[in-house]
């Protein structure tokens, strides 16, 4: 069986380097300490390219198709941890819902990047996309936003926090930080 692996976290949060270092198979000690061990890993590359960044971005529309790449992955993929990363735009859409719905017979599960706020708005201001009315009380309400609703879906998935931060080592916690 497959496990579609929705990962979450602030802008900056790590999300990609994330992704990229379980399909890379870089960290094999946190591999097994996630359970995936000896399991193909596939990622949703739509999901790392089609990034929204703003309000009414073309990008969003093109998001839509997710879940029927997700369950095309789950098709051409056994016992498989299928990595997707997350935006706000997909928890509006109810994505991860609709994914869940299509694809019943797989795993679904959230990995949430937990990285302190004020490192978390360091590494914003880096980004490119980076504007200098994204105040800490705009990115502050992102990441606001994105917990609120992810913990709406506890019931519904399993959700796994990891720390995200530079030194953290991706260390397992037990609730949003």
């Amino acid at each position: 069986m497959n496990t579609v692996v929705w990962v979450y976290g602030g802008s900056a949060a790590g999300k990609k380097t994330f992704i990229e270092t379980i399909s890379l198979h870089e960290n094999l000690e946190l591999i097994n300490r996630l359970g995936w061990e000896g399991k193909q890993v596939a990622v949703c590359q739509e999901s790392l390219d089609l990034i929204a960044q703003f309000e009414g971005d073309p990008i969003i529309e093109k998001r839509q198709s997710i879940p029927e790449i997700v369950s095309k992955l789950n098709q051409k993929y056994t016992n498989a941890i299928i990595l997707i990363k997350g935006q706000d735009v997909d928890l509006k859409a109810k994505r991860l819902i609709k994914t869940r719905e299509l694809i019943p017979d797989a795993g679904h599960k959230i990995v949430f990047m937990s990285v302190p706020f004020e490192e978390l708005y360091e590494r914003t201001t880096r980004q490119s996309w980076w504007e200098d009315s994204d105040t800490q009380e705009v990115v502050k309400g992102w990441l606001d936003y994105q917990i609120t609703e992810l913990k709406k879906l506890k019931d519904d998935f399993e959700i796994q926090i990891i720390d995200g931060s530079a030194g953290g080592g991706y260390k397992f916690l037990s609730d949003f930080e």
